[in-house]
Parts: structure tokens; sequence; C-alpha cells
């Protein structure tokens, strides 16, 4: 039996603001073209710059699901700035992505760098 995917758009646009700010900062997600007809296929998260989840473990970060509305084809969510997000992104020094808000619907993915400042 072969699996089925749900195709988005191809129009996703996301925009965040602010785009930086220290622990405690909300931030408000919007999102465009976001495709997902049975509205069980889109997400929104927060990435403070790990490139794999071992990394993530190795850090003891955990993620925690971030509440999105979808009316149509737009999506709006908001997130505060956690001091865990901010030890995450200062834990990761070196050559790694910087933190990043993304938003998937359906096969789509967007994504929009955020600075955690002190």
């Amino acid at each position: 039996m072969q699996k089925h995917y749900a195709h988005g758009t191809g129009q996703l646009r996301m925009l965040i603001a602010p785009t930086a700010g220290p622990v405690g900062t909300v931030v408000s997600i919007t999102a465009t073209g976001c495709g997902d007809p049975d509205g069980q296929n889109h997400a929104v998260s927060f990435n403070p710059g790990f490139t794999n989840t071992i990394e993530a473990a190795h850090a003891g970060y955990q993620t925690a699901p971030i509440a999105a509305r979808l009316i149509g084809q737009s999506l709006t969510a908001s997130y505060k700035i956690t001091s865990a997000d901010l030890a995450a992104s200062m834990f990761m020094k070196g050559d790694h992505p910087p933190s990043q808000f993304f938003v998937q619907c359906s096969d789509d993915l967007a994504e929009a760098t955020f600075l955690i400042t002190k």
C-alpha cells in the first residue's frame, strides 16, 4: 500500500515580527498560502540552532508545540522566547545554523531567522 502525502499550494510565505529580541519577546508568526485542505497537516516550530535532535537532547532542550490557527490558507501563531531557548542558542556555538521559526503546511516549508539577544 502506498502512502498518500498532502500537497501544499507551493505558495507558502511566512513573516515573523519582531525578528530579534531577548527572553520574553513574543513573536507573531503569520503565513499565507498554507494549503491544508483537511486542517490536519500544518505545524509551527522553533529551533534555537540545532542541526539535529541528538544535539537538542545533549543540550537538554525540549520543544513545546506551538499552537497555530488556520483559517482558509492563512495561518497565525505566537511564541514567547524562553530562557531555555537562549541557553540552547548559546550552547550551540561554532558552525551551527541561526535560530529559526518554521511553518509547514502539507509538504510546503517556510523558515524565518530570529536573533535571540541578551
